[in-house]
């Protein structure tokens, strides 16, 4: 027990520097004065409909794990649900280095329901894939409007059916149980990061920014992927490296650039906080008969 403890603390530890060092890296590079002077200038009246619609592309986020937890026959309500996820955001973030969020839906499913734990494991890792292979497929819409060398785009547009049909394969030789739901849930993942483009939108919308908005979204999406890696606390620092590298490839402001993804953290920050509730208020997983789910 010793030892797994001291393992997380490690691996934590390793986290917070690798985010610290990205940080650090960052405002090495650019005048951290002209970064703050971009966001006191910031128009408040968009952040509104930004914090809108990230709530929205966490509310169907939620709804598509929950699809992925009847399929293994964990049948909880969309709210239940949607309070767990809630939670699980809020442990990714403020709580690194106790147990994660996605280990505590396991743990917690695992708990209230008749299932091992590999099942729910994969039905979370499962989750996660599909969002990436949407990040993917709006990555190649986007390159293909950008000034892109054709060469790139090519390739986006070989890899991307590769991938999707690979990973349907994948599924339906060794997780068939998942087979029906491939496709819906990769419905779900699109419009989830559709929602968080558009929160990125109005983000460049509050900054002002009238140049290369496609750019930008372009770079946002790219920062999405790679924030999904888990080798720093909830994307921070590997999301504003994404965009100092990005802002220099393409042309644009790295003030802005910068200002967007901390602004983005931001946001993310704000709505995990509510997830403390739960913490205190325990989530009751009451489950529902299958006819009872919708």
């Amino acid at each position: 027990m010793a030892k797994k403890r001291l393992h997380k603390y490690l691996i934590t530890l390793l986290k917070i520097s690798v985010s610290i060092a990205a940080i650090y890296f960052v405002f090495s590079k650019i005048e951290y004065q002209k970064i703050w002077a971009t966001i006191q200038e910031v128009n408040a009246v968009w952040i509104i409909p930004a914090v809108i619609l990230f709530v929205l592309s966490k509310t169907v986020s939620s709804f598509r794990l929950n699809v992925f937890f009847r399929t293994e026959k964990v049948h909880i309500s969309e709210k239940v649900n949607l309070k767990l996820y809630l939670l699980g955001m809020f442990y990714n973030l403020f709580l690194p280095g106790g147990i994660g969020g996605d280990a505590y839906k396991i743990y917690l499913i695992k708990k209230n329901f008749d299932i091992k734990t590999k099942h729910a494991f994969r039905s979370v890792l499962f989750d996660r894939l599909s969002g990436v292979i949407a990040l993917g497929l709006l990555v190649v819409a986007l390159a293909h409007i950008l000034p892109i060398p054709s060469i790139y785009v090519y390739i986006l547009w070989i890899l991307i059916p590769i991938g999707i049909g690979g990973v349907f394969l994948i599924i339906s030789k060794f997780f068939s149980v998942y087979r029906k739901i491939y496709f819906k849930v990769i419905a779900y993942s699109l419009l989830v990061q559709l929602f968080q483009l558009l929160c990125a939108y109005f983000l460049l919308l509050a900054f002002n920014i009238q140049d290369h908005k496609l750019s930008y979204l372009f770079v946002f999406l790219i920062s999405s992927i790679i924030a999904m890696i888990p080798f720093t606390i909830g994307g921070f620092g590997a999301r504003e490296m994404t965009f100092l590298i990005g802002s220099q490839l393409l042309g644009l402001q790295m003030e802005s650039a910068i200002a967007l993804s901390l602004l983005f953290y931001l946001i993310t920050m704000f709505v995990s906080f509510f997830g403390i509730y739960f913490s205190f208020v325990p989530i009751k997983l009451n489950p529902l008969k299958k006819s009872d789910e919708l």
